[in-house]
């Protein structure tokens, strides 16, 4: 999401049972050209968040946005890198 932003949220779809994000990918919103963008991953109240991946939002020249990880339960990795 180049200079846009991500919002990851667990309790989005109706009757969750568990609250879970487990973010083993890339997730970036630096740019060349402008800031870079937020990047906000919600396990909620309940939830669990596991960063098992890279989480940047570095803009080239320019500003970086902000991370926030938010849950009940927070787990990074030794694998997981976060970059703002």
């Amino acid at each position: 999401a180049e200079g846009g932003n991500v919002l990851l949220r667990a309790n989005t779809a109706k009757n969750v049972i568990q609250q879970v994000i487990n973010m083993d990918g890339i997730i970036e919103t630096g740019s060349a050209h402008r800031s870079g963008g937020d990047i906000v991953l919600m396990g909620g109240d309940h939830g669990r968040v596991k960063v098992g991946g890279r989480v940047s939002t570095r803009a080239s020249h320019h500003k970086a946005g902000k991370i926030k990880i938010l849950g009940n339960q927070i787990h990074l990795t030794s694998t997981s890198m976060i970059d703002a």
